[in-house]
């Protein structure tokens, strides 16, 4: 039995080391402790992904296309806290944001990256242009709840903008947004005007539709 890597394997080992970020020091320890032996065995019998991800305390995987259902008998409160921040903005209010919707609803939706510092007007028209077969929107702040409480871990990677909710505090406009804070998920609200950088990514969304 063949057990030497082939060129490419290890090519492609060594892109998804750099691409998670992982140091000589997490490789290290990795590799002493006896995690990459165990993953290595001929005899190791693996569960389903997500039930491994889950052992491992990571969050469910995030397809490219993701389905999100939004209960709009739920008020906003109940929305936030079904997504277990620990900590919220106290502008991000019914009579500011409020979500307008009857029963419950599901939806498509996709992250948006526009890997380059943009305004909101011009990634609001980015996102209507991606695909104007079956045009995206801008999501609103029930569907940014229901994408933090599907997928709570997506925010640690990078900030999520809802650009479809604007609302005037203190006489400047914001939009609903998911980051972190050191180890905290944060919901919270940013600014409207202005160019938002290449971190950002921006949650689009449209109508499910059925197929039989």
């Amino acid at each position: 039995m063949k057990t030497n890597a082939s060129t490419g394997q290890l090519a492609k080992f060594l892109a998804l080391l750099e691409e998670k970020g992982v140091t000589p020091e997490l490789f290290q320890e990795r590799l002493g402790n006896g995690i990459l032996a165990d993953v290595f065995d001929p005899s190791a019998v693996f569960p389903e992904r997500d039930e491994w991800r889950k052992q491992f305390g990571l969050g469910p995987l995030v397809p490219e296309l993701i389905i999100l259902t939004v209960d709009y008998g739920l008020t906003l409160g109940q929305m936030i806290a079904v997504g277990n921040y620990d900590w919220k903005n106290d502008d991000l209010t019914d009579k500011r944001f409020p979500i307008k919707g009857d029963g419950v609803q599901e939806f498509e939706a996709c992250l948006i990256h526009p890997n380059r510092s943009i305004s909101s007007e011009d990634c609001i028209q980015l996102i209507k242009d991606t695909d104007k077969m079956n045009p995206w929107e801008p999501a609103q702040t029930e569907h940014l709840l229901a994408f933090g409480a599907k997928y709570p871990e997506e925010q640690r990677k990078f900030p999520i903008i809802a650009l479809g909710s604007v609302s005037e505090v203190d006489g400047d406009r914001y939009v609903p947004y998911l980051s972190e804070d050191g180890s905290e998920r944060r919901l919270s609200l940013y600014w409207f005007v202005g160019d938002w950088n290449a971190s950002y990514r921006f949650l689009a969304v449209r109508k499910k539709v059925s197929v039989n």
